[in-house]
């Protein structure tokens, strides 16, 4: 067990503690806070210190120091701000961003210096290690979507994009928060190597990717799709007849018609898996789906998703994001048709803003997984875990399942445009990522574009990451049971 003690009780007290309890989880750790250094201490494996300086009473524990510095230079950090540090031993991220730095006097071993100055950010001795990277400030930065609030500019769905960050678009292209976590076990492990480690994820998994699916459309095949998969360019299939064939036949199959939904829960079978699809149950605007979760057809594909281990999830109409008792009146519907509670939901174009969250508590959500980028992969949130969520003045009992990887992002031509055999080396530096960290990858792949009788290679993308997944020891899971997991751990 690690103590924590924080020297200073008041400012940004309550924001470590917030920080320290989602780290713990993630690395599979029990902390308790230490209140006085006087007197004697409970049985502890090391204690982390949290402040201006090393305290001067006599310790008889290893020693994990932490410099605190002003997290008030949130509100006023600029793309030169950014730094990183990094280091030579390979059991440990090689580079992290850093964004808040406090003082220390380094000892003798360096474990991170700075990239450009080369100064010495990380030391240690036998029993003690000295960090000058303020790492609760970081994580509270993008724990708390600090960034976000001090961004001026926003899309016209009132959403946060990654071009808009104050600070660059480069501290969303890694899991800070993941690494600080990964590299705060390790050292921790130095100092005290009979620390208990609990399990992130069940049977000692090496890490996880959760699946999901926003069902937007019910049909496979549009004019424009069509279009799309005829093209030479990226084409799995370079002979245009075999390209034709298969577009026929694809067009002819019924279940390209029908939502797909017995390919796929059908696929997750077969991996031993499940997935979570996400059904709008209103129209509220031109660009929010159509279909009818009432038609009995749909009924008959939603039905055959719950025999078969799926989860259905909310997918939040683009109005609900922004105006009161909406989304509260979805969910019920939804859960009129599907005849059990809806623990979770995604907002349809990943619409949020800052009423969103107060939208979700009165909604009675238990957790969301809308908190990603609609136009680049990235990690909004400087992590793939799930965490608490924090609306500035306190942690809140919301639990978000960040999404990370979108299939959309990867092939729109509005967006990244690659063709699939392009896409893998994105996926797999993902994959590896989460694997690397102990962590979660959540994928978003349309009910609409995962089908039978591939054409543009998409569909046996996904099951190569249900491959890859599988051959390194990863725990493939819908978003219910990363949840449900989650919350009893």
């Amino acid at each position: 067990m690690i103590g924590y003690f924080l020297q200073e009780k008041e400012t940004f007290a309550d924001r470590a503690r917030y920080v320290l309890r989602q780290l713990a989880r993630m690395m599979g750790v029990k902390m308790i806070e230490i209140n006085d250094l006087v007197g004697p201490l409970p049985a502890l494996d090391a204690l982390l210190i949290y402040g201006r300086s090393m305290p001067s009473v006599k310790i008889e524990l290893p020693i994990f120091f932490c410099a605190q510095a002003d997290y008030d230079q949130a509100a006023t950090l600029a793309p030169h701000d950014v730094r990183a540090i990094v280091t030579t031993e390979p059991d440990l991220p090689q580079k992290i961003i850093n964004l808040f730095s406090g003082h220390i006097q380094p000892l003798q071993n360096s474990i991170y210096a700075d990239e450009k100055s080369s100064q010495v950010m990380l030391s240690a001795s036998e029993n003690k290690i000295f960090c000058a990277v303020d790492i609760l400030a970081a994580c509270f930065y993008f724990l708390s979507l600090e960034n976000e609030r001090h961004a001026t500019q926003r899309d016209q769905f009132d959403r946060f994009q990654r071009q808009f960050s104050p600070v660059g678009e480069q501290i969303y292209d890694n899991p800070t928060v993941d690494r600080y976590a990964r590299l705060l076990r390790a050292l921790l492990l130095r100092l005290a190597p009979n620390m208990r480690i609990t399990p992130v994820w069940p049977d000692n998994r090496r890490f996880a990717v959760a699946l999901s699916h926003d069902v937007d459309r019910i049909p496979t095949w549009t004019i424009t799709k069509v279009r799309r998969v005829m093209r030479p360019q990226g084409s799995p299939y370079a002979n245009p007849i075999v390209r034709s064939c298969r577009l026929l036949r694809s067009l002819s199959c019924p279940e390209n018609w029908l939502g797909n939904f017995n390919y796929i829960s059908a696929l997750d079978r077969s991996y031993a898996a499940a997935s979570t699809f996400f059904f709008v149950s209103r129209h509220r605007q031109a660009l929010d789906p159509t279909y009818k979760m009432t038609s009995p057809w749909l009924r008959r594909g939603v039905a055959t998703l719950q025999r078969r281990g799926c989860d259905i999830g909310l997918h939040g109409t683009i109005p609900s994001a922004g105006a009161g008792g909406l989304l509260q009146l979805e969910k019920e519907a939804l859960e009129s048709v599907v005849d059990r509670e809806v623990l979770g939901n995604r907002q349809h174009y990943l619409c949020y803003s800052d009423a969103t969250l107060q939208l979700w508590r009165e909604a009675k959500i238990k957790y969301d997984s809308t908190l990603g980028f609609s136009d680049y992969i990235g990690y909004r949130c400087g992590t793939g875990f799930p965490f608490q969520m924090h609306d500035g003045d306190g942690q809140t009992p919301l639990l978000e399942i960040p999404l990370i990887l979108m299939d959309t992002v990867l092939f729109l031509e509005s967006k990244q445009h690659l063709a699939a055999a392009d896409a893998w080396p994105v996926v797999e530096r993902h994959l590896q990522e989460a694997r690397a960290n102990n962590g979660l990858l959540t994928i978003n792949w349309h009910s609409s574009d995962l089908h039978p009788i591939d054409v543009n290679g998409y569909s046996l993308l996904y099951i190569k990451i249900l491959n890859w997944t599988q051959e390194n020891g990863g725990w493939l899971a819908s978003l219910n049971q990363v949840y449900n997991w989650w919350t009893v751990r």
